[in-house]
């Protein structure tokens, strides 16, 4: 037997034994801890949705992974059924791979950069809320009021999620992607204000305080600027 075809052999035996490994952790693992994570990986996406200059690897890797996690998510909670926990994880795989390969981790546009900052301000202030909580608490509200900020890549998210279509006025973007994203994340259990994440409304202050000073989110110190309109954002996500 020649090298090659041996090599194809082993590659393949490999693959199938990652799957079955895969399916079995993916089969383990809780089903509410996949629909937080799921979320979490989901949101992630939604920020590559909208980039239109990546490289054509980086593009594929974020097409997928959004198609992975949109369609998974919906079915995550059924504990019987492993692969939309499986789809997720491979999601969260090409998510990895395009960081690695200089993919942004925050979005250019106003709604997920701000969304990056608060939910990362809740979820270190909080340990009980978790990433995923803190995202889909948030979501809805912070593109509703800021997705006209950048409304080419809210209408490409809403496009995306199937809520808008080419012919609609672009102003109605964000508020369909919004109402969109809040019906999702509400039918599968997830927390889609503030006030439900346990934690005492004065903590806000906290919050607006610290996604201030988020580099990841605010490389050029943009958001200081826009502290009243931010306060008014994270006031209403409550």
């Amino acid at each position: 037997m020649s090298r090659r075809p041996a090599t194809l052999i082993l590659f393949v035996l490999c693959l199938a034994a990652a799957r079955v490994a895969l399916a079995q952790a993916a089969a383990d693992s809780p089903a509410h801890i996949s629909k937080v994570d799921g979320a979490a990986v989901l949101e992630r996406n939604g920020r590559g949705e909208t980039a239109t200059e990546n490289m054509p690897l980086l593009e594929g890797d974020r097409l997928h992974a959004f198609r992975l996690s949109s369609r998974a998510l919906p079915r995550v909670m059924d504990e019987s059924d492993a692969t939309p926990r499986i789809e997720l994880c491979t999601a969260a795989f090409l998510q990895n791979r395009d960081a690695d390969q200089g993919g942004a981790i925050v979005g250019r546009h106003w709604s997920m950069r701000v969304v990056y900052a608060f939910a990362a301000a809740l979820f270190n202030n909080f340990p009980h809320i978790g990433q995923g909580e803190a995202n889909t608490a948030l979501t809805g509200t912070v593109m509703r009021r800021l997705g006209a900020r950048d409304p080419e890549a809210t209408a490409r998210i809403a496009h995306a999620l199937g809520a808008w279509r080419e012919g609609m006025p672009l102003a109605d973007a964000p508020a369909r992607a919004a109402d969109h994203i809040e019906t999702l994340f509400s039918e599968l259990g997830m927390p889609t204000r503030l006030r439900e994440l346990d934690f005492p409304r004065e903590g806000l202050a906290i919050v607006l305080e610290q996604s201030l000073k988020s580099f990841n989110a605010d490389p050029k110190r943009e958001f200081i600027r826009e502290r009243t309109l931010l306060e008014d954002v994270l006031q209403a996500a409550w």
